[in-house]
């Protein structure tokens, strides 16, 4: 019931900032806006509501770490290619 009313909570909040925006930004309300505002402020509340429902195991690390490797094996030699071009 908790874990509902949480859910809830939480979509109203997201209306609420919605609102708060709309009245901020008035008519400077552009695409960079709304990025900007997604990124800084919507994404993190929805990553720790989504931390603060689910259970973490062992294997979400594993995920991490899988993610982190594949982003290093294409860094590293994007890197040395743009320091010989």
């Amino acid at each position: 019931m908790f874990t509902t009313l949480l859910s809830i909570a939480f979509v109203y909040l997201f209306i609420l900032l919605g609102y708060l925006a709309k009245r901020l930004f008035k008519e400077e309300m552009n695409p960079k806006t709304l990025t900007l505002m997604s990124v800084y402020f919507m994404q993190p509340f929805v990553s720790v509501w989504g931390f603060s429902t689910a259970s973490l195991h062992l294997e979400h690390l594993y995920v991490v770490g899988i993610y982190l490797g594949i982003i290093m094996i294409l860094l590293i030699p994007s890197i040395f290619i743009a320091k010989i071009l």
